[in-house]
């Protein structure tokens, strides 16, 4: 999973060759490994090579606002890793280390989460490169998918939420619309990375479907106009926000 968050991060350089970039994703690593090496052994006097904390810390560096100040990604870091320490039961982390730090970051901050690094790709477009980093970006399915046996999940989230959002924004059903909303890249990555994370997602079949079918109703129905726009405001992400209350609700059934 190191491996191909490596590649996408590349490619999204590659589009998007800002110093800041490469300084949002480089920090985030970073501070996410120091901040997971210092709560561990605050807690259990152990180091250890922290695997976890770089897949953490690249997924925060590819979707995290990518206009925060320089000081701002250690908060969020920390708070990925504080979260993912402290609030335990037994052995157990109950949110997406990733998902809590943006989350609560971002209320904290006052901004949003900006998928910046992961929306770009087109699986429609006729030139080569986005072609190319879209298949980077379905690469990790690999790991979620087949390694660790979260297909279930994957499918029943990416199926349910595409016919959730159609129903929601009441269009009419089409092929393109369809499809245009099944391949988004956003929510490939947010399935295929974050839904699937092991430690906070179902083993069981059964759950797996519940579960996603969970996350995915609950990201459309934060998103629906009727919540006001206040509330919908202080909401830094639909997708996020519903998988940290899917981890939560289905703490217990995994």
């Amino acid at each position: 999973m190191v491996l191909f968050l490596f590649f996408i991060a590349l490619s999204a350089l590659i589009e998007h060759p800002k110093l800041l970039n490469f300084y949002i994703i480089f920090a985030s690593v970073l501070f996410t490994i120091f901040f997971d090496l210092l709560f561990t052994y605050f807690r259990s006097k152990k180091l250890f090579v922290p695997y976890a904390a770089i897949v953490t810390g690249i997924i925060t560096g590819l979707i995290v606002n990518s206009s925060l100040s320089l000081y701002q990604i250690p908060l969020v870091c920390a708070l990925s890793m504080g979260i993912k320490n402290f609030a335990r039961v037994g052995n157990r982390h109950i949110f997406n280390p990733a998902g809590s730090g943006l989350v609560f970051g971002s209320i904290i901050l006052g901004t949003h989460i900006s998928w910046w690094a992961v929306s770009f790709q087109n699986i429609f477009s006729l030139q080569a490169k986005y072609i190319f980093s879209f298949l980077l970006l379905l690469a990790p399915v690999f790991v979620s998918g087949l390694k660790m046996k979260r297909y279930y999940a994957i499918l029943s989230f990416l199926t349910l939420y595409t016919i959730f959002s159609q129903i929601v924004s009441l269009k009419s059903f089409s092929g393109e619309s369809f499809l245009n909303t099944f391949f988004d890249p956003t929510v490939l990555f947010f399935s295929i990375v974050m839904l699937p994370e092991p430690m906070t997602s179902p083993v069981n079949s059964k759950r797996q479907i519940l579960y996603a079918g969970f996350v995915a109703l609950i990201s459309q129905l934060i998103s629906l106009p009727i919540l006001g726009n206040s509330i919908i405001q202080t909401i830094p992400d639909p997708l996020v926000s519903a998988l940290l209350l899917g981890n939560l609700v289905f703490f217990k059934y995994r």
